[in-house]
């Protein structure tokens, strides 16, 4: 019986990202056509050097660019990880007595498959800490002039090469 979930090591890539490496490639080969040219026909000609500095610089361009496209394939939106984690809450509502409304931000932005996969545990856990021990029951809630449903809020930022993950809720706090 085939599933609906894709297997933990595909990753969907759009159309426009596989369009940019073969662009790309295409380019490579044309530098390296122009290498071989330059290196079968005459390497010492006066202009040889000067021909070879442009290449390398171009080849170096590309490779730079293939590999950024590369690691760009690699990144899936952390909504993904985001939206488990409502599940996560809904499950702990029921066996805590406890109501929560989990607010997701940032959820477009991008990390690395690899990673994603590393931090769903992590993440879980602090969740489940934020909700079970953060996070007062209705009636301590009511009594101390909060809402009856507890918040906890999930972000993410990119700030530079770096993803920033937020993890709060509106409880009391852990002891």
């Amino acid at each position: 019986q085939a599933s609906s979930a894709a297997p933990a090591n595909v990753i969907r890539v759009e159309m426009n990202r596989l369009d940019d490496l073969m662009r790309l490639v295409g380019e490579l080969v044309i530098s390296r056509f122009r290498l071989d040219e330059l290196l079968r026909t005459n390497p010492n000609s006066p202009n040889a050097w000067n021909t070879l500095q442009e290449i390398n610089v171009s080849m170096e361009r590309q490779l730079r660019e293939l590999r950024e496209g590369v690691m760009r394939m690699r990144m899936v939106p952390i909504g993904q990880v985001f939206e488990r984690m409502r599940f996560v809450a809904r499950g702990l509502e029921r066996e805590l007595n406890k109501r929560v409304d989990v607010h997701i931000s940032g959820q477009e932005t991008e990390i690395d498959k690899l990673i994603v996969e590393r931090m769903m545990d992590p993440l879980l856990h602090l969740v489940r800490n934020a909700i079970s021990h953060g996070l007062e029951s209705p009636a301590e809630r009511i009594a101390a002039g909060k809402p009856e449903t507890g918040l906890a809020r999930l972000s993410a930022v990119t700030a530079g090469d770096t993803v920033v993950i937020n993890v709060e809720d509106d409880g009391r706090g852990i002891d």
